[in-house]
């Protein structure tokens, strides 16, 4: 018997509000030389993940995934991530 392995790729439109609770994805703010500043942050810790987007996150599901992030021009983004692709679609 032959092992056979797959790749498979599921695409699975979603859109969320972000969080003002420090779980999920939630936006968060600070001062910068009294301006007030805001970013959007990630806590994914235990089960917070699924307050992000939908998933199952248990170690028996473990899987890899691709955020894809817009931003404007004028803003830096940035993760802990490499990054794999920069551009504008249009």
């Amino acid at each position: 018997m032959s092992a056979y392995c797959a790749s498979y790729r599921l695409t699975i439109p979603f859109s969320g509000n972000l969080k003002s609770e420090l779980e999920g994805v939630y936006i968060s703010e600070y001062k910068e030389d009294g301006v007030d500043q805001y970013l959007i942050a990630t806590q994914f810790e235990a089960i917070s993940a699924r307050k992000g987007f939908p998933c199952w996150d248990e170690p028996a599901y473990k899987a890899s995934f691709t955020v894809a992030l817009g931003h404007a021009r004028a803003l830096t983004a940035v993760s802990n991530m490499p990054q794999t692709k920069s551009g504008s679609d249009k």
